[in-house]
């Protein structure tokens, strides 16, 4: 579960939104998680809205993370929920 608050608490605020900040940390493959996961489904979701972001693993990088920001949500509690591809 994951909780978006707002600066300052006012309607205007509400109303503009907020944004979350979520880092993937992508483990070494191995046969937890095979050759064929290249990407990741991220989806904050709750009775009224949904946003959802497609993350690709990035292998010309030597980083293991991916950082992702979802902008302008509305502002309370979600399900965050994650879910690996083989393709990009």
């Amino acid at each position: 579960l994951f909780t978006a608050i707002g600066c300052g608490g006012s309607a205007r605020d509400v109303a503009a939104g907020t944004s979350a900040r979520i880092t993937i940390v992508w483990p070494e493959r191995s046969r937890l998680i095979p050759l064929a996961a290249n990407s990741v489904r991220i989806t904050l979701s709750n009775a009224d809205n949904n946003y959802t972001q497609l993350v690709t693993r990035d292998t010309a990088s030597s980083s293991n993370t991916s950082k992702i920001q979802f902008n302008n949500i509305i502002v309370g509690d979600y399900t965050v929920t994650a879910t690996a591809f083989p393709g990009s």
